[in-house]
């Protein structure tokens, strides 16, 4: 029982089950045995990994609101990034099926078409120059063609022309 116990504490430190047996001295396979043979002791570890994953969690917020203070610029754009919607980048994601559907709907038309059409939603407003980003770089995959090499000379173009807007953008917030 003492090291049923053990392993509890340890895993609501380190919720890794192989560095948590290793630290309370029993092997994989016994505590992979007694989490099926004993109800308790699952539910006690389902537990412990949880408060384990929360007492990580809670440590690597406190080092990287660490690193913002120490002015670290990919921890300052980390945390907006992911916590200010202004920063925020939407990604959707789509299931394969979606995908295929998008690459089927695509093969007819022209890249220079799709790409205006791109650059026109980010002049209006409607999308993100990193989405505008995203979606250019998708056509130059999902389009080749005969002019391969003057298109991708054009999308090189444009990638560079969508940071360009990017960092002025970013330099220059119109908010």
């Amino acid at each position: 029982m003492k090291d049923r116990d053990s392993i509890v504490e340890q895993l609501k430190t380190t919720p890794i089950v192989q560095v948590a047996c290793q630290k309370a001295g029993i092997s994989r396979a016994s505590y992979y045995r007694w989490r099926e043979d004993d109800a308790d002791f699952k539910e006690k570890t389902n537990n412990a990994l949880k408060d384990g994953v929360d007492f990580i969690n809670d440590l690597a917020e406190s080092q990287l609101i660490g690193l913002i203070k120490d002015r670290h610029p990919t921890s300052i754009y980390y945390w907006l990034n992911n916590h200010h919607s202004s920063y925020t980048q939407r990604r959707i994601l789509l299931s394969p099926n979606e995908q295929a559907g998008i690459e089927q709907s695509i093969k007819g038309i022209n890249k220079q078409s799709m790409i205006a059409s791109v650059l026109l939603l980010v002049f209006k407003g409607l999308i993100p120059i990193g989405v505008a980003g995203t979606l250019i770089n998708s056509i130059g995959r999902y389009k080749k063609n005969k002019d391969s090499e003057e298109m991708d000379a054009e999308l090189e173009r444009l990638r560079q022309f969508i940071e360009r807007v990017s960092e002025d953008s970013r330099e220059n917030p119109t908010n």
